[in-house]
């Protein structure tokens, strides 16, 4: 059965949070994993081969005591174990300063998502086959995808990847990729893509 021989791991962008959720849980829910291991992966977000992010922790939310706040449920405050709500604040390589999760851009929270499924898979992909599936929709300009697709190659990760994009990205550049394209649910062409294919891709007019 492959289901037992390979372990996919589902990254999906634009996950609405609930009510009263913090970071460490939202995280959590778009990772699919226990808030206990939430902060194992945040240990390791800095490494330079998953993104330019100089530091990230988790710090209690800041509230303002002149704005009053909702009574978190009882059910919510039991299953943090008396810890505070927290907020993720992240340094990338082109801020000054560590800004929190709530205020960084889409990408910048995409790709935060990214390279937490990129840990997940990797560690798994020590012991077993993994299989890493990004749905990362609009929020990764073509540079910045560009820069992952070239990323996800590293000789270092013994994973495979899909990603998942809801239109055609020709200023991509996908060497090394298989390009599958999806119509009416089912697999309508699939092109392999190498250095002069790309280089063709390049130079064909709009």
């Amino acid at each position: 059965d492959a289901s037992h021989a390979l372990q996919v791991f589902y990254v999906k962008d634009g996950i609405q949070r609930k009510p009263f959720e913090d970071d460490l849980e939202y995280l959590a829910r778009v990772w699919k994993i226990h808030p206990y291991q939430v902060n194992s992966i945040i240990d390791q977000i800095c490494s330079s081969k998953y993104a330019r992010i100089t530091s990230a922790e988790f710090r209690p939310e800041e509230t303002d005591e002149e704005t009053e706040r909702e009574e978190i449920p009882e059910e919510i405050r039991t299953a943090r174990h008396g810890r505070p709500p927290l907020a993720l604040w992240t340094q990338f390589a082109w801020h000054k300063y560590p800004i929190s999760f709530a205020c960084l851009s889409g990408s910048e929270q995409g790709m935060i998502f990214l390279c937490g499924g990129m840990i997940m898979a990797e560690y798994c992909s020590l012991h077993r086959g993994a299989l890493l599936v990004l749905d990362l929709g609009t929020n990764f300009d073509d540079s910045l995808l560009s820069e992952y697709s070239t990323r996800l190659q590293n000789s270092d990760f013994r994973f495979q990847t899909i990603l998942v994009s809801p239109s055609d990205r020709p200023k991509v550049d996908w060497t090394g990729w298989t390009i599958a394209r999806l119509s009416a649910g089912r697999l309508d062409q699939t092109t392999i893509v190498d250095d002069q294919s790309a280089e063709d891709a390049t130079e064909r007019p709009k």
